[in-house]
C-alpha cells in the first residue's frame, strides 16, 4: 500500500451451515398426511447426494426421523433405500410429489430444511374360510369342513372385478398385495348350495360375512398393513325328507 490509497477490494464472504431432514413414516390410512396415532419407520437408509456428487448415509432412529446437519448451501438430493423398508410398501407422499423415493432440495445459508418427509404403508391382505355349514346355522362349529374348489372374487369399492381364486383343500383363499381402500368379496354359489345366513350369532371370526341376496360381503375397509382373516363364507345344501302314505290292509304296519 502507497500512501493516499483508498483500497476497497479485500472482500470476505460468510455463510451460515445449513441442514436437511425430518421423518420417514407409516401412513396407514393412505391418505399422504402425517396424521396423528401415525408412527415413523425406524432404522430406514436416507442417503444425501451432495453437490460434488459425493454421498452420505443415516439410519432412521426409532421414531423415523433422520437427520443431515453441518452442510454447505448448494444443492442436494435426499433418497430412500427401498430394501430398508419394511416388506410388500406402497409409496403415499415425498415433498415434490413424485412415487421415485427422491427429492431434491436447494440449501442456502442457514437454512433448516425440516420437511423432506417420505410416507409408506405395508400393503395388505383379505381372506379366510369357505366351509360346509351342515346345520345351516351360520356358524363355523367345531368339526364342519372346509369348501375346496370354490371361486372366490375380490371386488373394489365401485363393484368391478380385481382378481378371482378358488379355495384350497382346507377351504382357505387369500387376496394379497392390497392397497389402502374399500373392497368387497363374493362368493360363485353352485347349483344345489344356498349360502348360510349372515352374520350370524356375536362373534364375527366364525360367522359367514357373504349376503344371500347378492352373494357378496359388505363393503371390507382396508388399511396398511391389515391381515385381514375374517371373511368367511358359510354354504349348505338343501335336503328333502318323504316317502309314501300306504293302505295297510291287513293292518299289520308293514308295506
Amino acid at each position: 500500500a502507497q500512501g493516499g490509497q483508498y483500497i476497497t477490494n479485500i472482500d470476505a464472504g460468510l455463510y451460515r451451515m445449513a441442514s436437511v431432514g425430518d421423518q420417514i413414516w407409516n401412513d396407514v390410512n393412505g391418505n399422504g398426511v402425517q396424521d396423528a396415532g401415525e408412527a415413523g419407520i425406524p432404522n430406514a437408509k436416507v442417503t444425501l447426494t451432495y453437490p460434488d456428487s459425493s454421498t452420505a448415509s443415516v439410519m432412521t432412529d426409532a421414531s423415523g426421523n433422520y437427520l443431515f446437519s453441518d452442510l454447505i448451501p448448494g444443492n442436494y438430493t435426499v433418497s430412500i433405500d427401498p430394501t430398508t423398508l419394511p416388506s410388500n410398501t406402497q409409496h403415499t407422499y415425498e415433498k415434490d410429489g413424485t412415487p421415485d423415493g427422491s427429492v431434491a432440495v436447494v440449501l442456502t445459508s442457514g437454512s433448516d430444511v425440516a420437511d423432506v418427509d417420505f410416507g409408506y404403508y405395508v400393503k395388505s391382505s383379505i381372506g379366510d374360510f369357505v366351509w360346509q355349514d351342515t346345520n345351516a346355522n351360520g356358524i363355523q362349529d367345531i368339526g364342519k369342513p372346509g369348501l375346496a374348489g370354490v371361486t372366490v372374487t375380490l371386488y373394489d369399492a365401485g363393484g368391478t372385478a380385481l382378481a378371482a381364486t378358488t379355495t384350497d383343500a382346507n377351504g382357505n383363499y387369500v387376496f394379497s398385495d392390497l392397497l389402502v381402500g374399500t373392497y368387497t368379496v363374493g362368493v360363485t354359489v353352485q347349483a344345489g348350495w344356498v349360502i348360510s345366513p349372515c352374520q350370524a350369532g356375536t362373534d364375527r371370526s366364525v360367522d359367514s360375512d357373504i349376503q344371500s341376496g347378492t352373494g357378496i360381503s359388505a363393503g371390507i375397509a382396508v388399511l396398511g398393513g391389515q391381515t385381514i382373516t375374517d371373511t368367511d363364507a358359510g354354504l349348505y345344501q338343501l335336503a328333502q325328507i318323504g316317502d309314501a302314505v300306504w293302505y295297510d290292509l291287513n293292518g299289520n304296519g308293514i308295506q
